[in-house]
Order: structure tokens, then C-alpha cells, then sequence
């Protein structure tokens, strides 16, 4: 009598927004029903194996041969193979039949009918077992995406959840009805039915051995025949072709294509787009098909993970648990979910790569709705309290910023965010938290090449996380270029690339960028478009110390609704309110002009000139160690004194008393004056030394430039401008 302990996995809800999965349970009938009544027995799974441990990943395993028919022709082809089962010599007595509850049949034969013993690829065999029916049969229906080792399927007697069917088991006889009266079999479970007792299928051996054989040589020039690397796709497409000429539906030549096991196979959404490519129009049969694959060429097909027209938007979204990466499709009243998108003859396809699959760059998982704008902005207050310790006004903008990044692309401008502070004051926290709900964010780290960054941000044109910038000195200048070009739209980056064969390739680096930084970069060009969070060490004890799976399914949520947020505003006309930030000027109110683009609260928006005017004056105070803001503010100042020229010596000392740089040259001073600041030198006065000579043009751009007080010159200043330019004219 076996004693040995078999478990099994349970799963619930994997249809909706909160699927239940690894509940690794002992594999008992008790166990079974008790889950049913916590889920009220609607939309309960129940793996097809057994397992001999509770890590069901490795490991021996036990369970019947199955068939999952699915599909409009499923109770044709459920009839077809339950015919074709008995001529192999399976015992009518040991074939289980269910109708799915929706549109397919399941058929299965007992583990303890076939005389085999339990192993631990299982699956692969009985994906064999099926291969080899299929070339018989040509079941249209036959799902083979169904053998891999951890499949669940739907408990018997259990409700399906979308047409509130039951999957229930059917006799043999009872195949022969049609669809509808099967159906209404459904709307009740059957507990009381009784299949017979199972008898042994005692050719089972010999036919399990014979489908693992390889084929004759002369079958494997066929290109229905299983191939490897380097040629799935063009196969595949010469497959979907030779079905598109035997007049096979487009659904049936896909499944017959998901159903040839390549090695490895091929995805199943690349497996659709191949076979919707050649049923395209454009691709003609012709004969000798197989004999000139030459002649056939797909390159027609374009990845990327967004995409709009007129009328219609799609985003990319990913979902591990339900597979490969899809189109989330908006038409300004309701979401669908879509594979792909013909546009003039290409087909567009989502991306999907290492990048996406090992979430590099963190996707939604699906579109959520949302009450209001104003509600959804307090969730996310709400989830950045909860993980970070900043003060409420920061809190407040930066969940503005998460909604700017999902609009960042209808804006000219984008501003960026550093979090600031010294060791062990949450700016990792802060970013992490902040840049987890930002657009496709990807979060670079050290150990990444600047050509990463690069093809990165212009694949995805998502949001840039850098942690611990200061640590990071391998491509800082590759960087500096990124964080200069990538504030403003339609400043690609144009790189120089190959060892032989130079090409040029430009990059789209626009967008958001986010930050951790131990001290700010002296840089005024980079300062000014940065919104700088100061952070301090946590006092309050409710900050939880790790980010576990709780914050990545809260974040996962809310980017599901941030995605909902894009499509909604996606096509307003951006709100520009030129009329904030009056004494404020040049790069940073183009900055904050931008942000509040997103706000709609009056009242916060009252408090953001309070605010602009303290950004104002710290950004100035860190012009003072840039060298071309400290030679344009003297020459500023010395124009409201009335001058129109500076001595270049005289400026020379001066900037290097101010900067406190003593090895400042005068070559590097001319080059600031001529290549900066646009300026004039030459010899000038009876000695002939060198000037500086500037003009009221000159100083309004570099208020404007630079946001200097724009304080006019007195009345006695005006007169001594006046006598200074006659004096000028005169020499």
C-alpha cells in the first residue's frame, strides 16, 4: 500500500486583477473542497499533476494524460480524437470527458491506466503523445501550450467565471449532442455523475515509447517538421503560408502553428505575428513553395512600446502570469487588449526582451480605472507617506511629477529631480519610491555602459533612475550629455558609432530623469533644471526598512492607473499658465512652468510663486561657482553702474577673487567671453589694453539667460551710459 505524500497546487481568480497561485497543498479530495467554499466555488484551479514534494518545480511527478480542446471547432476535433483514442487501443472505460464551461472539451485518461511510472518531465512526453495524434488528426482545437509543469486547470463541478457555466463531466455518449444542449447540461454542477471503473491501456507503453523516436531522414526536410534557432521564424511563416493555400482560417493555422514544437519554441505572440503576416494580401502563393523559401521575405514588422493615431493610443503592457507582452489599446471611450497593429502595411508589435521580462523597465500589468484626478493624486501622496519621510509640500510635488512623467512627451520641457542629502537620509528611498510609479521607468545603476543608457532611453522613452550619481564617474561625461539634451524635446543625441564602418546614430534621451546625489554639481546649466529635494534622517518609526512585495503589487496598481490617467489626458491640449512665476527667469521657470502644467489646485498653485522665488535663490547661489554666470553677473552689474566696457584684466583679477580659482587664464577667460557670452574684445584707449565692451542687448540676455535681477538703472545711471557711448563714439 503507497504511503508516500503527493502534493498539489491550487489557484484562484487567475482571470482577474488578483489571481491566487502557489498554494501547494496534499493531494486529497478534503483539500479540494475546502478551497472551493473559500472561493465560494467560482473560478478554482487545481494543477493537473501531482508532485512528489511541495517544491513542485523539481522533483518526480504523476498525473493523466490530458487534451485541452479549445475553440469553435473544439467539439468537433473532442469527437475526432476520443474515435481515434479507441483505435489505438485506449479502453473506452478510462476516457474522461468535460466540457470546459466556456468553449472547449478536456479529455483525459487516468495515471493509473497507462501503466507508467512517475518522472519528472512528465509533460514533455504527453506534449509528444499529442504531437504525434495531431499529425493524424489535424485537431485545429488541440492546445499544446498546456504541457509545461505547472499547469492548473479548472476544478470539475467548479463555476467558469465569464459565462457562469459549470465545467462539468460528460459520458462519451453524451458527446454526440449538440453544443447547446451540452450547455444547458452546464448551468448545474453534476457531483452525482459516475464515470467506469478505469481498465488498463495496455498498448500505452509501446505508443508512449514510439512517439518519443525521431522521425526518418526523409521527413526532416519537411517545414512541418520541429526545428531549432536560426530558422523558427522563417518556418513558421512558411507553415501559416502552406495553410493559407489549403484554405485554413487564419485561427486554424495558428493553432496548427502554436502546435509544432520548435526547439526552443518560439513565444506565442511572435508565433501570431509571423502567421498574421502571411495572411497579409500582399504574400501570394505559388507553387514549388517549398523549394524557393528565398523568395519569401517577412521584414515587416516593428517593435515598440507605444504607438498612436488619430484616434486610437496603445500602450505596451506585461503581465508574467499571462504571458507575453501585449497592446493595451484606448479609443477615447474604452480599453481593448490587442497582440499587434497593421499600420501601411507593417505590422507594430510590442517589445519584448530580456529588458521587459526581467523588468528592467517596469511596465504596467494592465489599465485600472480611477474615481477623479484629485483622488488618484491623494493615493499617491498617500504611497510616497507611506515609504518615504519628506515634508507634505514635497510630497505634494512629487506626486505632480509622477503625473507629469505620464504626459511628459506632449510638453516641450520636462524638468528632472534630485533627491539631496548625506548618508542614511532615504535618497535611495526616495527615488525608488518616487521613480517606481513614474512612465517606464529604468533604473540605472554603476555597473552600466553609457551605450546601455543610450539604447535604453531611445527604445523605451521612458523615465532615467540613477542612484548615488556622485559614485557614478565611468561615463559621466556621457551622461552630462544625456542630462543636457534630454530636458528639452527634439534634442536627440547624434553618436559616432563602429570600429570600421563609422555610422551616425542618433538617440532620443528626452524625458525624465531622477536622482540621488550626497552633494549638489557647482553646475548652474544642470542646477537649473533640476527640482532639488533636501532629505534628512528619518525620525519617524512607521517607515517600513525594506521594500518588499507589498510596496511592488501597491506601485504595480497604481501604474495601472497612471497608465488609465495617460489615456485620458493624453490628447488635452497642455495648460501653460505664463502668468506664475513672474520674478523668476530663464531655464528654471521654464521648469516649473512645465510642472504645474499637471496642477489644478488653485489654492497649491497660490504657495508655488512662495516657492519658485526660494528655488530662485538657491539656484543663484549656486551660479557662483560657474564660471561664465560669475563673468556675466560682474559685467551685469557693472552695466547698472553705468558702463558700457570692463577692463579684461580687471575682470580677470575679479573673477578670480570671486571663484577663489587662482589658476583661471586669460585664455580661459577669452574663450568664456567669446564662445559663452557672445562678447567683444579688443584693444581700446591710448595704452591699447584689452576691453570688454557690452551693450544693453548683452545684459538682457543674461537676465533672461540666467534669471538676474532685471533691476533697471537709475536716472544718473542713464546719464553716465549716455556720456560713456558718445565718449566710445568719438574714439
Amino acid at each position: 500500500m503507497e504511503t508516500k505524500q503527493w502534493f498539489r497546487e491550487l489557484g484562484a481568480g487567475l482571470k482577474t486583477k488578483y489571481p491566487e497561485r502557489n498554494i501547494i497543498v496534499p493531494a486529497d479530495e478534503e483539500q479540494i473542497e475546502t478551497f472551493r467554499k473559500k472561493h465560494n466555488n467560482c473560478g478554482v484551479y487545481s494543477s493537473i499533476f501531482e508532485y512528489d514534494n511541495e517544491n513542485i518545480r523539481k522533483g518526480k511527478k504523476r498525473g493523466p494524460l490530458y487534451f485541452d480542446l479549445d475553440g469553435p471547432y473544439a467539439l468537433e476535433d473532442a469527437r475526432s480524437l476520443i474515435e481515434n483514442l479507441q483505435s489505438f487501443g485506449c479502453p473506452i472505460e478510462s476516457i474522461r470527458l468535460y466540457y470546459s464551461g466556456n468553449k472547449g472539451f478536456h479529455v483525459v485518461i487516468p495515471f493509473e491506466s497507462l501503466k507508467i511510472e512517475p518522472e519528472e518531465h512528465l509533460e514533455d512526453k504527453y506534449r509528444a503523445v499529442a504531437e504525434n495524434l495531431d499529425r493524424y488528426l489535424y485537431l485545429s482545437s488541440l492546445d499544446f501550450s498546456i504541457y509545461d509543469r505547472v499547469r492548473l486547470w479548472r476544478i470539475p463541478n467548479s463555476i467558469h467565471e465569464e459565462s457562469k457555466l459549470y465545467k462539468i463531466p460528460l459520458s462519451i455518449s453524451e458527446l454526440a449532442q449538440p453544443l447547446e444542449n451540452i450547455k444547458k447540461l452546464a448551468t448545474t454542477p453534476r457531483f452525482e455523475f459516475e464515470y467506469p471503473e478505469w481498465k488498463i491501456w495496455e498498448s500505452f507503453l509501446t505508443y508512449f515509447e514510439s512517439a518519443q523516436k525521431p522521425r526518418s531522414k526523409a521527413e526532416k526536410y519537411s517545414i512541418f517538421d520541429p526545428t531549432g534557432e536560426g530558422s523558427r521564424n522563417k518556418k513558421t511563416f512558411l507553415r501559416a503560408l502552406a495553410y493559407k493555400k489549403e484554405k485554413y482560417t487564419f485561427d486554424e493555422a495558428l493553432t496548427k502553428c502554436k502546435g509544432i514544437a520548435d526547439v526552443p519554441p518560439l513565444p506565442e505572440w511572435e508565433i501570431e505575428r509571423t502567421v498574421y503576416s502571411a495572411y497579409q494580401e500582399k504574400y501570394q502563393i505559388y507553387e514549388g513553395l517549398y523549394k524557393n523559401i528565398k523568395k519569401v521575405e517577412q521584414g515587416n514588422m516593428i517593435s515598440t512600446s507605444f504607438l498612436r493615431d488619430k484616434e486610437t493610443m496603445y500602450e505596451e503592457i506585461y503581465d508574467p502570469e499571462h504571458g507575453e507582452p501585449v497592446f493595451a489599446a484606448y479609443n477615447g471611450k474604452e480599453v481593448s487588449l490587442v497582440p499587434s497593429v497593421v499600420v501601411n502595411g507593417k505590422t507594430i508589435v510590442p517589445i519584448s526582451s530580456d529588458i521587459v521580462t526581467t523588468k528592467t523597465v517596469l511596465f504596467p500589468s494592465g489599465v485600472e480605472p480611477y474615481e477623479s484626478d484629485s483622488i488618484l493624486l491623494e493615493e499617491l501622496i498617500s504611497f510616497i507617506h507611506t515609504y518615504v519621510d519628506t515634508d507634505f509640500f514635497w510630497k505634494k510635488w512629487s506626486a505632480y511629477y509622477i503625473l507629469l512623467s505620464w504626459l511628459y512627451d506632449k510638453l516641450p520641457v520636462i524638468p528632472y529631480i534630485c533627491a539631496l542629502g548625506p548618508s542614511n537620509t532615504g535618497k535611495t528611498r526616495y527615488i525608488q519610491t518616487i521613480g517606481t510609479l513614474c512612465y517606464k521607468p529604468f533604473f540605472a545603476s554603476g555597473s552600466i555602459s553609457s551605450a546601455g543608457v543610450f539604447r535604453v532611453l531611445n527604445q523605451f522613452r521612458g523615465t532615467l533612475i540613477i542612484n548615488e550619481f556622485d559614485y557614478i564617474a565611468s561615463f559621466n561625461h556621457e551622461l552630462t550629455t544625456i542630462l543636457n539634451n534630454g530636458y528639452e524635446a527634439n534634442l536627440p543625441v547624434v553618436r559616432i558609432e563602429g570600429d570600421q564602418d563609422k555610422v551616425v546614430k542618433t538617440y532620443w534621451v528626452y524625458g525624465p530623469k531622477l536622482f540621488s546625489s550626497r552633494k549638489r554639481k557647482n553646475d548652474w546649466a544642470f542646477e537649473s533644471r533640476l527640482l532639488t529635494v533636501p532629505m534628512k534622517e528619518t525620525r519617524r518609526k512607521d517607515v517600513p526598512p525594506f521594500l518588499l512585495d507589498e510596496f511592488h503589487l501597491k506601485a504595480l496598481h497604481l501604474r495601472n492607473k497612471l497608465l488609465m490617467y495617460r489615456f485620458r489626458h493624453y490628447f488635452d491640449t497642455p495648460v501653460l499658465r505664463h502668468d506664475l512665476f513672474p520674478n523668476v527667469h530663464g531655464r528654471l521657470r521654464q521648469t516649473l512652468l512645465a510642472l504645474v502644467s499637471v496642477i489644478d489646485d488653485q489654492k497649491f498653485l497660490d504657495s508655488a510663486n512662495t516657492f519658485a522665488e526660494k528655488l530662485s535663490t538657491d539656484l543663484q547661489r549656486t551660479q557662483e561657482f560657474d564660471f561664465d554666470v560669475v563673468v556675466a553677473r560682474i559685467i551685469t552689474d557693472s552695466w547698472k553702474n553705468g558702463n558700457i566696457r570692463v577692463s579684461f584684466q580687471g575682470l580677470l583679477q575679479e573673477v578670480r577673487q570671486i571663484s577663489g580659482q587662482e589658476y583661471i587664464s586669460s585664455r580661459t577667460l577669452g574663450a568664456i567671453l567669446r564662445d559663452e557670452l557672445r562678447l567683444m574684445v579688443k584693444r581700446s584707449g591710448q595704452k591699447g589694453n584689452y576691453e570688454v565692451f557690452f551693450t544693453e542687448k548683452d545684459i538682457q540676455t543674461f537676465i533672461d539667460r540666467y534669471g538676474f535681477c532685471p533691476t533697471e538703472p537709475t536716472e544718473e545711471t542713464e546719464v553716465k551710459i549716455e556720456h560713456t557711448q558718445e565718449r566710445r563714439a568719438h574714439e
